[in-house]
Parts: C-alpha cells; structure tokens; sequence
C-alpha cells in the first residue's frame, strides 16, 4: 500500500456483493475475452474433431482472445459503467436493485406451483415416499416432468426430508417396540 501511495496509485474499495455493478472487469472486459476464446476454439474443433484442443491451443486461443477483448476502449468502458473514472457514483446509486442506506431489500415474489389435477382424489392423497410426490406430479392434468432448476430443486428437497422422516418414524417404531419387550 506505501508503494502505491508512493506512486501517485489511489486505492479504491468496493462494497460487497456489489461485483455486478462496481467491478470493471465485470462490466466491459469478462464478455468480449469469453466471446472472442469460444469463437477461437470453436474454429480449431474443426481440424481435429477427435481430439480436445490441447494445452497449447488454449494458450494460444486465450491470448488471441486477450488481446482482441483487452483493448483500451474496452477497459476504460469498465471504469466509466461502474461509475469508478471519471467519478460518478450516481450510476450505481440510481440503478433500481441499488440499496441506498438501511431500505429493506425489495420484496420476493412467492414461488408458487400451479397444478390442475384430473381427479378430486389425487390432490387429496397424502404422499407417504419421495416416488409418491412424483406419482401425484405426473396425474396432474397438464403438467410437463419438473425441468425448471427451482422445481427440480424442490422435489429433490421434499423427497429427501419424506425419506428421512419415514426412516426417524421407522426407528422410533423399533425402539417402542424393544421398549415394549424390556
């Protein structure tokens, strides 16, 4: 920190979880290097279909790729989208997701999932496994299998906590049981 103080080089910190909007990099230099690499790897697929592109290629395709996205407009971009040169904080703090002093974030929408069943009696069942919620998912009229991440997510997760309270419930029936005996 001396030597930069030294050198005329100003520190500057970022708050936290701001990365997506304060850190340069982030906003003007990360997109072109990766959109430049896949076009170069992309081309060199095309000799050796076979084959992976070895540890030389990607050298050399990430330095092609770095000197095609590293450009001064480019960095210089960076700093001025995230408000950090010329200096204009107003271009963080007037962003809509920007948090301004002790405001509450905004409010989460509630994840909801619609089912149309066919029957009454299907949404009336109590499923007792993790293969039983599925069951009961795949009755319901007009309902593809769980794609979405956050659905499969949720399945994952109840299943899970149905198996495990019905292996809790499984061992406490033995042990009333040997203490029955006893």
């Amino acid at each position: 920190m001396i030597t930069a103080f030294k050198n005329k080089v100003f520190l500057l910190y970022l708050p936290l979880h701001t990365s997506h909007k304060t850190q340069p990099l982030d906003r003007s230099i990360f997109r072109p290097l990766k959109t430049y690499y896949r076009q170069l790897t992309a081309s060199l697929s095309k000799y050796r279909s076979s084959a992976l592109a070895n540890k030389q290629r990607f050298l050399l395709a990430y330095r092609e790729a770095r000197r095609k996205g590293f450009t001064k407009r480019n960095i210089r971009s960076g700093f001025k989208k995230a408000g950090i040169w010329p200096l204009n904080p107003s271009v963080v703090l007037d962003d809509p997701e920007a948090l301004i002093g002790d405001s509450p974030p905004p409010p989460e929408r509630p994840r909801t999932l619609k089912l149309h069943f066919t029957t009454a009696q299907t949404a009336f069942i109590t499923p007792k496994k993790s293969l039983d919620i599925l069951r009961v998912l795949n009755n319901a009229r007009g309902y593809v299998s769980p794609s979405r991440r956050d659905v499969r997510g949720l399945l994952t997760k109840l299943g899970k906590a149905l198996d495990q309270a019905n292996a809790e419930r499984v061992l406490m029936r033995a042990e009333i049981k040997a203490l029955k005996e006893d």
